[in-house]
């Protein structure tokens, strides 16, 4: 089970620092996703294959994130600031302690970028 558990990744291209899911509800969950440059977002992710938007993105901009489950050890990541070209797509797959990330990006940039993070204490409020 890794709801709840903060994964942190090694330096990577895209600044993505630290993720933490939470599932408390079958339709959505909460995605904390930290960055190298100390921003820290909580967003909700749609598990119905609806995206979740919320505002105050990058430059105040929304963003619609959605995951689905792949698997009892991968889960779908959608990260897509929608008024920016940035889109991110994780696919997670979770071992033990360790996640392994392969990313994907709209404007093919970065695609299949592996990121390799470990779990790590939950960072204070």
């Amino acid at each position: 089970n890794i709801s709840g558990k903060r994964y942190a990744f090694d330096a990577n291209a895209v600044g993505l620092a630290a993720l933490t899911l939470t599932f408390d509800r079958r339709d959505e969950a909460v995605a904390r996703i930290e960055f190298a440059d100390g921003r820290v977002e909580e967003r909700a992710v749609g598990l119905d294959g609806v995206p979740r938007l919320s505002g105050a993105g990058r430059f105040g901009l929304p963003v619609a994130m959605r995951g689905e489950w792949m698997g009892k050890d991968a889960f779908h990541l959608v990260y897509d600031e929608v008024a920016n070209i940035n889109a991110l797509v994780l696919h997670l797959t979770f071992s033990g302690s360790d996640v392994t990330a392969m990313l994907m990006e709209r404007t093919g940039l970065l695609d299949h970028t592996e990121l390799r993070g470990h779990q790590v204490p939950p960072r204070a409020p």
